[in-house]
Formats: C-alpha cells, sequence, structure tokens
C-alpha cells in the first residue's frame, strides 16, 4: 500500500489542496468553512522546500489566504494544528515482590524517551515554584529511531512530566526510562 505524503501530516481537518496565486496572496478555497483553519504545509512539488509549515494569514468562509507569498506550485496539507500531549505516571521503586514504596523518597535526574518515525517532541517538566523545563527536538527528515534525554533533577513527589508535540510533524513514543537516586524512608518512633 503506498504511503502518500500527507499521511505524516498530523492536522485535525485535514484537506489537501492546490493554492491559486493573484494580487500578491496564495488563496485556497476550502471543502467547508472552517475558520479555525490556521496551517498549511507544503507538497513535494515546493521542492526544498516540501515539509515546510506555513501559518494562515486569514481564513473566512471558505477560503484561507497567505499575504505575498507564491505558494500555488502544487498540493498542500490543509488543517487545524493541535498540541499532542501525554503526561507521564510518577515512578516508583518496587520491592521483590513487585509491590511499590510509597514511603520512598526518589530524584529524577533524567528522563530518556525513545521514539521511532518521529520529527518532533518535547519532554517537559513541571515543579512547583520552579519555571518550565523543555528540551526539544525538531528535525527534518525524520528519525526512524532514536532516543531523546532531558536531565531535570526533582522530586518525583513534585514533578509533573510530558512528552509534547505541537507542529503538524510526526511523533510516536516507543518507551520511557527514568534515572533516579533513590532512598527509603525510615519509619520514626515517637516516644
Amino acid at each position: 500500500m503506498a504511503i502518500n505524503w500527507y499521511s505524516i501530516v498530523y492536522l485535525d481537518r485535514l484537506m489537501e489542496l492546490t493554492g491559486a496565486y493573484g494580487g500578491a496572496n496564495t488563496v485556497w478555497t476550502l471543502s467547508v468553512a472552517d475558520s479555525t483553519i490556521d496551517t498549511v504545509v507544503l507538497g513535494p512539488a515546493f521542492g526544498a522546500n516540501f515539509g515546510k509549515i506555513v501559518a494562515l494569514d486569514s481564513v473566512a468562509g471558505t477560503t484561507a489566504t497567505v499575504l505575498g507569498i507564491d505558494y500555488s506550485a502544487g498540493p498542500c496539507a490543509l488543517g487545524r494544528s493541535y498540541t499532542k500531549k501525554v503526561e507521564l505516571t510518577r515512578p516508583y521503586v518496587r520491592d521483590r515482590d513487585g509491590q511499590a514504596d510509597f514511603d520512598a523518597w526518589l530524584q529524577i535526574k533524567r528522563v530518556s524517551v525513545s521514539f521511532r518515525n518521529t520529527a518532533a517532541l518535547k519532554i517537559r517538566s513541571v515543579n512547583p515554584g520552579r519555571a518550565d523545563r523543555t528540551v526539544e527536538m525538531d528535525i527534518d527528515p525524520i528519525v526512524e529511531q532514536g532516543v531523546k534525554r532531558a536531565w531535570l533533577n526533582g522530586s518525583a513527589n513534585d514533578m509533573k512530566l510530558f512528552v509534547e508535540n505541537d507542529t503538524p510533524k510526526p511523533s510516536t513514543i516507543s518507551a520511557v526510562e527514568y534515572d533516579a537516586l533513590y532512598s527509603p524512608r525510615m519509619a520514626m518512633e515517637i516516644s
């Protein structure tokens, strides 16, 4: 089965359209009126610009417009951009019986995200009282497989971790690995 070039473009309400250039603007006629369409991805006819992501300047009714540039060389993918996001679960150390040690102190040092057929992703950590930290990957061409590592350093109790992609580029996560420091908490007797 042949894969079309737009099969790797991730947009909501995806349409493959060819624009018309006139009056110093490129205009696409949408198959449905949708004012939330906001992104164009250039197709193979654009040579070195194949895959370039372009923001629309205006959308009104069934007309989408980019001002001042000719994008009428061939089909483009148009659609609504969105953010793909997954929140990772908090890791726990397990004992020999596989039971989670809920009282253990766990300091996350590094997160490694294994990916396949990916061109863009972000690893973001959120900690109370600190600015969000983000490690990004945005490359061309698509990487068949690899690992993106982020040194984030935070308490597993407080840190929230997200893997995100806010581009139309593909991303597939195959595994996540944590590197952490562990210390069991000792029960203290109160007299």
